[in-house]
C-alpha cells in the first residue's frame, strides 16, 4: 500500500508541494513563520507532534472544552502573558479577531477602528451587523454636532496626507468617543504589519473612561513578552481587555498557532463574558482544532521561556547594527516609524525611492542571492528577522543589498516623485474615510446581483468586493464603498507602476449592479 500511494504522489504531471521553488535550495528565510522551516524543529520533534495528531479521546482533553493536560498549558500561557484567560487557537488570528469581536459586539453594538484594520475584522464586521466608524472620520469632519458624520461634511483634500506619527492617537480615539455617545467597542491594530505600536496604555485610559472595551489585534507582537526594553509591553499587560496574537508569525511556531487574551481586570468587571467567548471559539473555529498546531505553540513558548529572551536581545542588538548600516546607503531609507521606542526591533523596512529604485526588483535579486523577504512593493521591501538569523547573515545581506543598490545607482531608474506620489496615495488611502453607500453586510450578504466593471467605467459605482494589497491584507476599499473619481485615478496609478491589488483582476472590478451616486 504504501508504494503504491508514493507512486501516486509522484506520478507524472502531478506536482507535489515539495516542488514550489522554496524549498528547491537553501535560502535565508526574512519572512514569516517564525520557526523558518526546519532551524526550529529536529527530527523527532517532528515525529511527536505527527503521533500526537489524534481526535478528542479520554486520553488527549479537548482543546475548546480543557478538563486536564490543554487546561493547566493554557493556565500556564496565563501566567505567561499576564492575561486573566487565554486561549490556544489553531486557526489563526483571522478566527481570533472574529471571536473576539463576536465575543463582544451585536447587532446594536457601534465599533469604532482604525482604518488600516486587517481584513479580517471588516469580515467580521460583516457577520455581525454593528454600526462601524472609523477613527480617521473625525480628522476630517468639520465640528457641527449631529447624530453621525455624514459624507458631504467630510472634505476630500487633493493635496492632503496624514502621516501616522502626526496623528496622536489617543486624543483622536477621545474625540471620537465624546462625538459619537454610543460607541461600545474600540479595535486598533497594534503593531502593525510594519512593526508601528501604539501607545497602548494611554488608549486604555482614554476607552475605559468612557466605559467601553479595548480589542487589540497585536498579530505581529506574541514576541513582545520575550524582548527587553528595547521591545514594545504586550497589550494584555497595558489595559487592553482583549488581545489576539498570531504566534506562528514571530515564534517559532507551526502556521495557524495563535492566541486569545482576556485580562483579569475584562473579566472581574463582566467587560468580557468567558462564557460568551467559548462559544464564539465554538462557532468560528474547527470542531477539529489541531493538536499539531497547539503542541508546535506550546512547545515554541516553552523553549522561548527558557532560553528565547537572551536570544531576541541578542538578535535586536545584531539587527539594529543591520539597519544603521543601510541607513548609510545613498539613496536608502529606513521606514522612520518603524524605529524607536514605539517599533518592533525585529522587522527592517527599506525604501529605495529616493534613488528611484523600484524595491520589488531589489526583492527578487536578493531572492536569487538565496534571501527571500517577507514582502515587498516598487516603494519598499519588508524584512522579518527571527533568533535563528546570524551575524554572517545579516553581513552578506548587507553586502548583497549595498552591492544592487549601487549596480541599479548606475542604471537609468525610474522617477522618484512617482514613488513619492505612490507613497502618499497609499497613506491618504488608510488615512481618508470614502463615502459609503451601505453597510458592509448588506454589500457582503444581500441578494444584489454583481457585476465585473473595467476599473476606468467604475466611476460612482459601489464596490463589491474588498480591494486590498496583499500582503498585509489592509483593505483600501470595503464592500459597500464608492468609487469615486479620485480613487479610481489613484488606483490605476499605482497599477500602472506595478502594484498589484486583491479584488482587481484585468483591470476590472466587482461592483454592485443598478448602485450608482454621483461620486
Amino acid at each position: 500500500m504504501s508504494d503504491q500511494l508514493s507512486s501516486l504522489y509522484s506520478a507524472e504531471g502531478d506536482r507535489a508541494f515539495s516542488e514550489m521553488p522554496l524549498w528547491q535550495e537553501e535560502k535565508v528565510a526574512l519572512h514569516m513563520p517564525g520557526h523558518v522551516s526546519n532551524n526550529f524543529f529536529s527530527d523527532d520533534d517532528c515525529k511527536y507532534l505527527i503521533g500526537i495528531d489524534t481526535t478528542e479521546l479520554s486520553l488527549s482533553d479537548n482543546l475548546h472544552d480543557p478538563k486536564s493536560t490543554v487546561l493547566e498549558i493554557q493556565q500556564w500561557i496565563q501566567s505567561l502573558y499576564g492575561s486573566g484567560l487565554s486561549r490556544i487557537l489553531t486557526t489563526g488570528s483571522t478566527t481570533g479577531i472574529q471571536v473576539m469581536l463576536s465575543a463582544s459586539l451585536s447587532e446594536r453594538s457601534h465599533l469604532l477602528l482604525d482604518r488600516r484594520c486587517h481584513m479580517s475584522a471588516a469580515y467580521a464586521v460583516s457577520l455581525i451587523g454593528c454600526r462601524y466608524s472609523f477613527i480617521q472620520d473625525i480628522h476630517f469632519s468639520n465640528e457641527t454636532k449631529s447624530t453621525q458624520i455624514r459624507p458631504e461634511d467630510i472634505p476630500i483634500c487633493d493635496d492632503t496626507v496624514i502621516e501616522r506619527d502626526v496623528l496622536d492617537l489617543p486624543k483622536q480615539i477621545e474625540k471620537c468617543l465624546d462625538y459619537y455617545k454610543d460607541i461600545s467597542d474600540v479595535l486598533i491594530t497594534s503593531p502593525d504589519y510594519f512593526g508601528r505600536c501604539e501607545p497602548i496604555r494611554q488608549i486604555a485610559e482614554v476607552v475605559h473612561r468612557f466605559g467601553c472595551r479595548l480589542l487589540v489585534d497585536e498579530a505581529h507582537g506574541a514576541h513582545f513578552v520575550f524582548g527587553d526594553s528595547e521591545f514594545p509591553e504586550p497589550a494584555i499587560r497595558c489595559g487592553a481587555d482583549m488581545v489576539v496574537q498570531s504566534a506562528h508569525k514571530t515564534l517559532p511556531a507551526l502556521t495557524m498557532a495563535s492566541l486569545l487574551h482576556v485580562s483579569e481586570e475584562a473579566i472581574k468587571t463582566d467587560r468580557v463574558n468567558p462564557r460568551r467567548l467559548n462559544t464564539m471559539l465554538r462557532i468560528y473555529e474547527t470542531s477539529s482544532p489541531s493538536f499539531i498546531i497547539a503542541a508546535s505553540l506550546q512547545m515554541a513558548l516553552k523553549r522561548m521561556d527558557y532560553h528565547g529572551r537572551e536570544q531576541f536581545a541578542l538578535s535586536a542588538k545584531r539587527i539594529r547594527d543591520f539597519r544603521d548600516r543601510l541607513a548609510t546607503l545613498p539613496g536608502v531609507d529606513i521606514m522612520p516609524d518603524t524605529q524607536g521606542k514605539l517599533g518592533d526591533p525585529m522587522r527592517v523596512c527599506v525604501s529605495f525611492s529616493k534613488a528611484g529604485i523600484n524595491a520589488s526588483e531589489v526583492a527578487l535579486e536578493l531572492e536569487r542571492k538565496g534571501f527571500v523577504v517577507e514582502m515587498h512593493s516598487p516603494i519598499y521591501l519588508l524584512m522579518l528577522f527571527n533568533i535563528f538569523r546570524t551575524e554572517e547573515e545579516l553581513n552578506r545581506l548587507f553586502s548583497e543589498i549595498k552591492g544592487i543598490v549601487l549596480r541599479f545607482q548606475e542604471a537609468e531608474n525610474l522617477n522618484p516623485d512617482d514613488f513619492s506620489r505612490a507613497e502618499d496615495i497609499i497613506s491618504s488611502f488608510y488615512a481618508r474615510p470614502l463615502e459609503r453607500a451601505m453597510h458592509i453586510r448588506e454589500a457582503v450578504f444581500s441578494d444584489i446581483k454583481t457585476k465585473t466593471c473595467v476599473l476606468e467605467d467604475s466611476v460612482g459605482r459601489v464596490s463589491a468586493a474588498m480591494i486590498l494589497l496583499y500582503p498585509p491584507g489592509i483593505p483600501f476599499i470595503w464592500p459597500g464603498e464608492i468609487l469615486s473619481k479620485k480613487t479610481v485615478g489613484q488606483m490605476l496609478f499605482l497599477i500602472d507602476r506595478g502594484f498589484a491589488f486583491d479584488g482587481i483582476e484585468d483591470n476590472c472590478i466587482q461592483v454592485l449592479d443598478n448602485t450608482k451616486s454621483n461620486a
